[in-house]
């Protein structure tokens, strides 16, 4: 437990110092403060929408690094941490936290000899997930000719590469290039020991809508290996359809929603049952945020634009989601199934489904316009408002402060969460004397001062 302690204070001052002098690839999410899933989904997204706008299609390749911790090279990390301009006395500290492990596999009752390991890093280790990120910087400084032309978007391990040409077949070939060039994904790869599997890359074409594709584009072949074509990707717990139309991550969120929400019944049984107030508790901090996980991203509230005769929005989900939550309430409250919706939602003491969705959007939204400046999500949300107005393809970026009427984010305080370093030392001093009478004498003279 002491080397836990020991690396969590390593880990704590170098990720200050890469806070603070921006050492690490913007477009490197996870691992890092103010930064979630949802901002790099966010970010891809943007980016799709723009090229659909500048009639121009988007192609995203999906990698998976075999092993990417236990594989992590010593000597390559402290190059990095080194290169990164990090203090010779902590590249030393972390030097030091990697020597001298060993491990042991055991099969039953077999259990082996100690073996020494050289390489890598333990997960559950403090220092991990900093550490790897700056072995994995590398990877996101590969650059493309413009940043409009390509894109390396990362949380952690995970990468994707998103470019944007005149053509799919175009697109094909910057991958392609991107992966074979002399500095580029291969050759990090090799130079890293981070071998890509690449049975489990997955190419998606985002193909602007309402467009007729010639012919289909052609294969994507990495050293030998034509990459797996798909219309839906996973992108960090999302999936994105080449459309994105959203219609089978709602699906998802829903039958994983409707899944837990059915197991209640036995939970709320009359006799021996859980009581209203826990129930209620459990709704609340199980259902909702698997349901709504990056709801920001993919679920549109139901809104009816000036001049438009209906409303538009994700209807469909929102009446999928009030129904499980109209199941909750009743198994809960043991109404019969004939009661109103709203009946059951004051009894339970829960918002309406529409009004709980744009309340988890806008706050999202709002946890955007507060991040700090270098973040580049809060750069594309300042750039969305200083822009004209999109009516077409908007992101969400640009469809939700719109609905909302949302101001702009300049005008939203920042209140950044305290980064120090190890070294530091609070000026609050705390007195506890021994007599009571030497407190109140004490507390009087202050508040003296104070006046």
């Amino acid at each position: 437990m002491l080397a836990k302690g020991y690396t969590s204070i390593i880990a704590e001052d170098i990720t200050f110092l890469a806070t603070q002098h921006n050492l690490l690839p913007d477009t490197q999410f996870g691992g890092r403060p103010c930064r979630m899933t949802t901002d790099g989904i966010h970010m891809v997204i943007d980016k799709i929408k723009n090229a659909w706008r500048n009639k121009r299609e988007a192609s995203m390749l999906s990698l998976d690094i075999e092993g990417a911790f236990p594989n992590m090279v010593t000597q390559r990390l402290l190059y990095n941490l080194r290169k990164q301009r990090i203090p010779e006395r902590l590249v030393q500290a972390v030097s030091l936290s990697l020597k001298g492990r060993v491990t042991r596999l055991k099969f039953g009752d077999f259990t082996s000899a100690p073996i020494s390991l050289t390489n890598g890093i333990g997960q559950g280790d403090p220092l991990s997930m900093i550490a790897y990120l700056f072995y994995n910087a590398d990877f996101f400084d590969i650059a493309f000719k413009s940043r409009r032309q390509g894109l390396s978007v990362g949380f952690v391990d995970d990468k994707n590469i998103l470019v944007e040409g005149t053509s799919l077949m175009g697109n094909v070939e910057m991958l392609e290039s991107f992966m074979n060039k002399p500095r580029g994904g291969f050759s990090w790869a090799t130079k890293h020991n981070s071998s890509f599997e690449l049975s489990k890359l997955v190419l998606t074409h985002f193909p602007r809508p309402k467009t007729k594709q010639e012919a289909p584009p052609p294969a994507l072949v990495l050293q030998g290996t034509a990459v797996t074509e798909k219309t839906e990707v996973r992108m960090l717990g999302i999936t994105l359809d080449s459309k994105l139309k959203w219609n089978e991550q709602a699906a998802q969120a829903a039958a994983k929603a409707s899944s837990i929400a059915s197991a209640f019944w036995k939970l709320s049984r009359p006799s021996a049952g859980v009581s209203l107030k826990m129930m209620r508790k459990l709704y609340l901090t199980v259902v909702i945020p698997k349901m709504t996980y990056g709801l920001d991203v993919w679920y549109t509230p139901p809104h009816r634009p000036e001049g438009a005769k209906n409303r538009r929005g994700s209807l469909k989900a929102l009446r999928n989601f009030t129904r499980i939550q109209r199941m909750v309430t009743i198994t809960t409250v043991g109404a019969m199934r004939s009661s109103p919706t709203d009946l059951l939602d004051i009894h339970t003491n829960l918002l309406p489904m529409d009004l709980m969705l744009e309340k988890i959007c806008h706050r999202a939204i709002l946890r955007i316009y507060t991040l700090p400046d270098e973040n580049p999500v809060f750069k594309i949300a300042q750039a969305a408002f200083r822009q004209r107005r999109v009516e077409k393809m908007a992101p969400p970026l640009r469809l939700l402060p719109r609905i909302f009427g949302l101001p702009s984010p300049t005008t939203v305080e920042t209140i950044t969460p305290p980064q120090r370093t190890a070294q530091w030392t609070s000026p609050i001093k705390t007195r506890i004397l021994k007599k009571d009478d030497a407190s109140r004498s004490l507390e009087e003279a202050a508040k003296c001062k104070i006046l």
